[in-house]
């Protein structure tokens, strides 16, 4: 008897990794990246983005690579996290963890936050 498996090799940043399928429409489950309302804009009004990057750094910038105009928000010149961007995996601030070499899995939550700066008290 044949056995189906729940997972599927998938290649990404230049190595296979394995990532659960959906049996029942056989599609790849990925992490979800949430884009915050001020960043919309620069992503086609997407609100989601789904990755297969393994870890943090990976899924942003694949999301940068999606949607260049939004690098340069986002990165640094030396591909970095700016450091001005709070990434949270769940609820979980990455800074808390290990920055950005979270790992994420196929059913993480990843949220941007930029600071929002001005005002008076």
């Amino acid at each position: 008897m044949h056995r189906r498996s729940d997972t599927s090799v998938h290649k990404t940043a230049g190595r296979c990794v394995s990532l659960p399928v959906n049996f029942l429409n056989a599609e790849i489950i990925m992490a979800k990246v949430i884009i915050p309302t001020p960043l919309r804009k620069l992503t086609a009004n997407q609100s989601t983005f789904e990755t297969s990057g393994v870890t943090v750094q990976e899924a942003i910038e694949e999301l940068a690579n999606q949607y260049p105009d939004l690098k340069q928000h986002i990165l640094d010149e030396k591909g970095k996290i700016r450091p001005f961007i709070r990434i949270f995996v769940e609820d979980e601030d990455i800074l808390g963890l290990q920055n950005e070499q979270t790992p994420i899995t196929s059913n993480s939550t990843v949220s941007i936050v930029p600071a929002i700066a001005g005002g008076n008290y």
